[in-house]
Formats: structure tokens, sequence, C-alpha cells
């Protein structure tokens, strides 16, 4: 291939004159041989800007494969990075291969025998191809590593894992490759640049002129004739409407939600909607990391070709897949982050030069509202989060020791200790805890220990360790079932339902309140009810878990209230930033504005008549979660015997007690509290508060799965106390790290207690404040809950229909006739009595009979009964007679779950003084489901 052919190949693709930003990038690459971070944002040609002059110089120096490793964090991503760099590469006649979880057994063998010039992968294979001695002699002639995404990969473990291993790689002499990075945001690149390279010799190529942002904040309504149509209240009407209507008129719509059950739910709310509001031509696809990749790789083929022109994602599209043109971006309520927002709106536009358009759609709240217009200001003026990097990760460390075990057949710890404290991620770490890692992995057999433990040795494990674990750890989905009709309705982690569910707790799954019955760990099924009174309406135990709100985001959230209180109008004017005048109008007409706390005060709302709680403070998610246990933690010193049940938001806590006893003096302790706050910031105390609340435990869960510890696949059980045996191990001490990092935000509670020093912040208490009720209703319709209404229980009729289609078998206790069917057929028999003997014998039991009618052919022939016979014998007896008796009723009563003989008396008592015997059964099959583990 020579120069020209080349430049007329790529010229063909697109590419006749390269961008600034791709200008820069390859004088630094291929001219200066330097390595290079590279920030532009979606739609720059970042992925070009490296790829051409690595491209260029593979050609030009004849350099051996694998020439260069391409590696991002989604193997979504690597399909559409590989057909790109194919493109290009083949200008220059080299050849590009594929290499993820996926990838055919067929393509892993020619990878080795025929290995590409560029390889495309994800950090977990690479970990794979590192161990593979065939491979590793490739990858020895490696000169790029190129790293896509480099924001997602620093701040997740598998990101830190790879730098870590690239970095002791290139001290043993195994690498020599220059590292180029790509990036859609970066903020803290003074600290990433040290965790990616040893010397100062890179270049840092930014690009954040290329794309204008523009970004609308609406509120939709829906009060036209059109709307009336939809089964839905005006505001989701006309947020519906809304998308419907923009997907009509543009070419490519993504439409981003924060979770993948509101993703689902809104996809199928659009579908249904969109014939009813008179556009029978849009349909929407939706698109999330739980769905199968078949499935994702067809929706992403039929919006990008024009097929679909609306796209449902959660963060699977924020990252640069290619899938087309898109025009324009809807948020679907607040995106939480800055980073997240530029990275979504970011996604339209996508074109060298173009604009990308956007709106966040928000209910009529004002903490949605004025969070949102925090979250635009702060993207508009380029501001985004830092990035947040876990020092000391312990699993990290591990796990990449043994990965280097193998690699290199032993390693003197001695050598290592000191290579590791050169990198920066672990310039901290203690020589106590290093040697606490190497002990437990050469207890587990994962490594081996010469006697004088100076040295370590891969094991027949150590392989097997690498190849079933990652640093992402696996969960098990637990279904959620209602008892009122037996139906799914969704699923919960198993490890949040071991650590943090308890019967009588309120989780919330899709959209509605539920009470736990029980957890039934042995059939992994968990059984709910809906609740019955407000109150519990108000206090979601389980939401799953959302994306953080910054501290300085709710900061900001309290400053606009308190500008809105004092001028009535918003101070915020970014360039860029339109917000929609129904939402002005809104603010500026709220009547209840005034009595709304904002950042300057810590108010404690005590509501005594719906025994609650609230305590308004603009913390954030971290800082206000840790509140939030501190506060349930403090309260049990002194009450230890309370069922304080705790909720929080960004913006306010809630506290309620599960037997209605909460009183004025807890207000008085959480007073308390805030006096003397600094003593329970030590470690020590905020271990033991993240053990009680149960979230050391969840991270505990997820980080022995990182050091081996559990295997999710092998169906292993998983308990409270098999977690808490390793809270004084390895384990236990990086989980915590975790939940210093991911959970809490000390730092930003640290600032709010300096605040509250100083006077810059006070501590207001309402006790039943009646003008504040709209206040309260507001803040709880911010988490989704209307507040104060009533929940029906369960559906009566439903129910009966569920125990009307059950099976169940009539046995004679006299003769041994049997018949078998549903209880709606048996129930319109005429009398009870047997059609082979013509005795009033007849027994109802919920199995196939077989064992009883063993029992009574032993009675009959006068064969000695065991006791377990007689008993069995005994019951038949006893049901029997309650059918003689008591006819259709009894055989409705015995054959509900759960009910015995006795329970049977007990219902049939109650529906003599007036109970409802439907209602009745609903509670017993309820008792039984919270004993039943117990029964033999």
């Amino acid at each position: 291939m020579k120069g020209k052919e080349i430049i007329k190949c790529l010229s063909n693709l697109g590419y006749r004159k390269l961008t600034k930003l791709q200008v820069r990038a390859f004088e630094t690459i291929a001219k200066k041989h330097r390595s290079a971070i590279i920030i532009a944002p979606t739609g720059t040609g970042k992925t070009e800007a490296a790829i051409i002059p690595i491209a260029y110089e593979i050609w030009r120096r004849g350099l051996k494969p694998v020439s260069a490793v391409y590696i991002t964090p989604l193997r979504a991503l690597n399909r559409d990075i590989e057909w790109r760099i194919r493109r290009i590469a083949e200008c220059f006649g080299i050849r590009v291969g594929l290499r993820h979880g996926d990838t055919p057994q067929s393509a892993r063998r020619k990878l080795l025998s025929e290995p590409p010039h560029i390889l495309v992968t994800t950090p977990e294979t690479f970990n794979y191809l590192l161990i593979s001695p065939r491979m590793m002699d490739h990858l020895r002639n490696t000169k790029y590593i190129i790293i896509d995404e480099l924001r997602e990969l620093v701040e997740s473990k598998r990101g830190l894992l790879l730098l870590l291993n690239l970095y002791l790689l290139e001290e043993k002499g195994y690498l020599n490759a220059l590292k180029i990075t790509l990036s859609a945001t970066l903020k803290n690149i003074d600290v990433i640049s040290k965790l990616l390279f040893r010397s100062s010799d890179y270049e840092v190529i930014s690009d954040r002129s290329g794309k204008e942002m523009r970004i609308s904040i609406i509120a939709p309504e829906c009060s036209s004739d059109q709307c009336l149509k939809l089964d839905m209240d005006y505001e989701l009407a006309g947020r519906i409407k809304y998308i419907v209507e923009n997907i009509h008129s543009r070419k490519g719509v993504l439409v981003f939600t924060n979770t993948r059950s509101i993703a689902e739910k809104l996809g199928v709310l659009i579908n249904e909607s969109a014939g009813q509001l008179g556009y029978d031509n849009v349909r929407v696809e939706v698109h999330h990391g739980s769905l199968s990749r078949t499935h994702r790789v067809d929706v992403e083929k039929r919006f990008k070709g024009g097929i679909v022109k609306g796209l449902i994602a959660t963060s699977s599209m924020e990252l640069g897949i290619d899938i087309g043109y898109v025009d324009y971006v809807i948020q679907y309520m607040s995106p939480r982050q800055v980073v997240r927002l530029v990275q979504r709106i970011g996604r339209s536009g996508h074109k060298l030069g173009g604009v990308s358009k956007g709106s966040i759609i928000v209910s009529k709240n004002i903490f949605q509202i004025l969070e949102s217009i925090a979250i635009a200001d702060y993207a508009l003026k380029q501001d985004i989060e830092g990035e947040e990097v876990i020092r000391n990760p312990l699993d990290v460390l591990a796990y990449s020791m043994v990965l280097h075990a193998i690699i290199e057949d032993k390693i003197d710890l001695d050598e290592f200790y000191t290579l590791i404290r050169r990198y920066i991620l672990y310039k901290d770490m203690d020589r106590e805890v290093f040697d606490d890692i190497i002990d437990y992995l050469c207890y587990a057999r994962l490594l081996k220990c010469s006697r004088n433990k100076n040295i370590v040795y891969p094991t027949g494990r150590s392989k097997l360790y690498i190849y079933l674990h990652t640093m992402i750890p696996d969960t098990r989905d637990i279904p959620v079932i209602d008892v009122g009709d037996n139906r799914v309705i969704g699923v919960l982690n198993e490890e949040y339902i071991v650590l943090n569910i308890s019967p009588g707790d309120i989780i919330v799954l899709g959209g509605k309140p539920w009470r736990v019955i029980e957890y039934d760990d042995l059939n992994s099924k968990i059984y709910v009810e809906k609740p019955g009174s407000a109150i519990e309406v108000l206090i979601p135990h389980w939401e799953g878990e959302n994306i953080p709100v910054p501290y300085r985001i709710a900061l900001k959230v309290g400053q606009l209230i308190e500008s809105i209180k004092n001028g009535g109008t918003l101070s915020i004017k970014s360039k860029g930033l339109e917000i929609d005048e129904k939402i002005t109008d809104y603010l500026e007409n709220l009547q209840y504005k005034r009595l709304i706390p904002s950042n300057r005060e810590i108010t404690l709302y005590y509501d005594t008549k719906r025994n609650f709680i609230l305590i308004f403070i603009f913390g954030g998610t971290k800082v206000n979660r840790l509140l939030r246990d501190l506060i349930k933690y403090y309260i049990q010193q002194y009450y230890p015997a309370l069922r304080i049940k705790t909720y929080s938001t960004p913006y306010y806590i809630v506290i309620t007690e599960e037997n209605n006893f909460l009183g004025g003096d807890i207000v008085l302790i959480i007073e308390r509290l805030f006096e003397r706050i600094e003593k329970y910031l030590d470690y020590k105390i905020l271990k033991k508060i993240a053990l009680e609340s149960g979230t050391l435990l969840w991270r505990i869960y997820q980080v022995a799965q990182r050091f081996g510890a559990i295997n999710i696949s092998s169906q292993q059980r998983i308990t409270r106390r098999l977690l808490e045996a390793f809270i004084d191990t390895p384990i236990g001490i990086e989980a915590f790290n975790e939940v210093l990092h991911k959970d809490y935000d000390l730092e930003g509670l640290k600032h709010v207690i300096k605040d509250l020093r100083e006077g810059s912040i006070h501590i207001k208490t309402v006790v039943d404040g009646e003008e504040y009720i709209e206040v309260i209703r507001e803040a709880f319709e911010y988490m989704g809950k209307s507040g104060f209404r009533e929940i029906k229980p369960y559906n009566r009729e439903k129910y009966l229909e569920r125990i009307l289609n059950r099976r169940i078998t009539l046995i004679c206790i006299n003769c041994g006739y049997r018949v078998s069917g549903k209880v709606k057929k048996l129930y319109n028999m005429e009398s009870y009595y047997c059609p082979k003997c013509g005795l009033h014998t007849l027994a109802p039991v919920k199995t196939d009979g077989s064992r009883e009618l063993e029992v009574i052919k032993k009675y009959r022939n006068r064969e000695r009964l065991n006791r377990d016979e007689k008993r069995i014998l005994n019951d038949l007896r006893r049901r029997a007679l309650l059918l003689m008796e008591f006819g259709r009723k009894a055989l409705l009563i015995l054959s509900s779950p759960g009910v015995g003989v006795q329970e049977a008396i007990r219902i049939i008592n109650a529906s003599r003084t007036g109970a409802d015997i439907i209602e009745e059964i609903f509670k017993s099959g309820k008792k039984y489901l919270r004993i039943k583990k117990y029964l033999k």
C-alpha cells in the first residue's frame, strides 16, 4: 500500500481533511512519539484521532502484531469500535481483531495463529490474554495501548485493575508502549495522569469548543381532548405526549432514564399511547444492560437504519456507541449528575460543529425542577464533577498479584511491595495490610507461600480464580411475589434482601409500595402485599441504587430555594439554558414557598398524627445517607427496642417507627446528636454504623466476590452470618473503604457541620404545623409518592379466583375413592358424599392423595399404623367432618395455601361473628409464608 493510495482510501471513507483535534493527535503520536490524553465531546472524532496516527506508524514502521491494543469498557462499544477501526486499518493494509467474552472459539484460535495488528478488547478479556503464554508472546510486540472512555474506567475497580496491571507490566519490562486515552469529560487531569504515566512525557489534547449545547427544562402538561383518551394523570400524559411528538417530528431521538425499570415502563406507555394520540407511526425500543446482546444489537441496527426513530435507554447509551444520527435527546426527570447530562445531551448533533440539543422533562415539583436547573447550569458552564478514585483498593491488588504470579511463575514479595508503593494508587499501602492480603490468598490456596513467606507461587486454583472472578460482582435476582394473586411483580437483588429487608418493611417496585411478608430463602422468593395505611406508603425501604446526587448540587438547590424565597425569581441565566414559562410561573406562584426550608436551615418536622419525623437537610445523596444511618444508630442507643425505619433523599431524611412509638423525645435526641455529632465521625464508630445499617455487609458481598470468597454461579447460599465472618479480614477492610467512597460522603457532612457551628446554618423544629402540610407533600412527591393516600390492601375478587383455580383432591376415608380437579369444579357439587360407598366421608387434601390412600388402605386391612400414619388418618377424619358440616365453605378454606384443620376451624368461627372468609384466608396465607421455613 502506497501513501497516495492510503490518502485516497481515507478520503473515500470521508476523512478528506483531519480536524484540528486529529492534527494535534497525529503530531503528538506519530511525529513526537508521545503518549496523550485526548478530551473532546462525543462526535468530534476522538477514535480517529487515536487510530489514524497509530495505523500510519504500524504501516510505516512495519510493526509486528499485536502492535496496538484498543480497550473499551463495553462489549457493545467493542463491536462499534472494531467496525470503525477496521475500515481505517484496511486503508493501511493492516489487520484488526476483536476479542471479548462472546468471541467464538474458532475466532479465538485464529487470534493466536494469525494475530491482528490492532486488537480490540475489554479490560476483563485483557487479563485473560495476559495469562495465555502464546498471546503474551504477541503482546510483547505492543507499541500502543489505547484506553477508551477513560473517565468510566478510572472510577471503577475494573479500570483501576487495568491501570495497575499496565504499570506492573511496564515496570517489569513486559511492555513498552505509548498510552493514548480518550474521554468526553475529565476534570482531575493531574491525578489521572499520574495513574497513567510514569513520567511527564505526555500531552493533553483538549477540544471543548467543538460543540455548542442547548438545554431546555420542560414540565409538559396534557389537557387537550387528545389526552383524555390516555388512562393516566394529566402530567404523565403531558410527558408522554411531549416525547411522542418529538419522536414524530425528528430523525432520531434518544430518551434517557436513570433506571432500567423506568425505561421499560416508559417504553410500554409510549408504544401504547402513540396511536391514541394520533401518531400510529411512532414506536420506540428499549436499550439497557440487562437485555440480551442479540436484542441490543438488533435495536442499535434498526435505530441507525432509521427504522426506529425513538430509543429509550439508560447509561448503556451514554458511551460513544455509533447508533447513527441523533438530533435530539430527552432526559426523563433529573439526570442527578452534571457529567451524566453532558454525556447524554452530547449524543445529539453527532457531527463536527454540530449543536447538542436536548431537554429535561420534569414533574411540577420544586426539588425535581431546581435540581434539574442546577445541573443544567453547571453543564453549560462545563463544570462537571471530579472523578472519584478509590485509593488502596485491596481487591484490585489481590487479583493483580494472582495474575502476575501466573505470568512470572513466582513473586518476590519485598520487591513487589516496593514496586506498588511507587505507584500513586498504593503510595500509602501499609505493609501489615499487604501481608494480610498475602495470608488470605495463601489460605484460600489462590497462591502458595514459601516457608519464610517472602515468595509466592501460583497454584492449581490461580487460573480458575482469574477466569471465574472479575472486578464486576455478580448478583442473583429474587422474584418478588404479590400474595394477593400469586403474581411476580419484579425482582430484587439477593444481597439487599438478606441484609436490609425484614418482614413488615416497605419496598417500592414498579412505582408502587409493597409490605414484605417473608423471604423464602430456600425457594428464592420474597412474598409481599399491598400496604393499607397511608404512612406506610411514605416510607419505602428499598428503591434500588439510583444515581447519587452530589453534595454541591443539593447545596445549589438549597441556594436557589433561598433566592426564590427572598426575590421570587430564579438567579440563573446561563447561555443555552431555556426554562419553560410554566415552570417559572409555578415557582413564582407557589403559595407555600416561604415555608420550604433552604440551605440556611436544618428543619426537624415532627408529625404526631402520622407518626413520622422529616429532617430537611440539603446534603446530597451520600451525606444524607450517612446522616440517616447515624441518626438511627444514635436513637437506638437510647431506645434499643424501637423498630426505627429511615429513608433518605438528597434533601431530607424520613424517620418512623413500626409500632407507632415515636415521641417528642426522639426530636430532642436528634437535636442532641447535632450538638455532639463530631465525636461520631470516628472511623471505628462509622464502621459500626455501616455494619448495623447493612451497608457494610452489602459491600462485603461484592468485595468477597472479587477476592474469590463468594461464587454466585455455584448457587452458594448467602447469609448475614457468612458475610459478617469477613468483617475483620482484608475483605472487610476494603468493603468499608468502598462504603466511605460510594455510600457515604464524610467530607460533605463535615462541611455541613462547619456551617452549623459557624452559624450559617441553624436548626429549626416544627411540631404538627398544619401550614407545612403542602411542603411535606411536595417533599414526598420528589420520591414519587403522592403523600397521604390510602391503598387497598388486596383485590378480593382476584384472590378468590386464585383459590378457585387451585387443584384439590377429595378422598373417601371409608372406601378409598379419589377424585381430583380445580376447586371451582368441585365447589359446584350438590352434596359432598362419596359416589362409591354413599357416605359423607370425603376429606379434602392439597396433594394428589397418594400418601393418604396408602394410610387408608393399611387401616382398612387392619395393619398397624406408625405415629405419622395415625396423625394423617386423624387429620383426614377431621377434614371429612368439616366438609360434611360446612360444605362449600370448608372446601374453600381447606383448599387455601397454608390453611390446615385448626386454622380452618378458626376461620369458620371468625366468619360466624361477621368476618369475611376470604380476608381471613388471606391473613392465614401470609402467616404461613412467615413460618413455613421452620416447618418440617
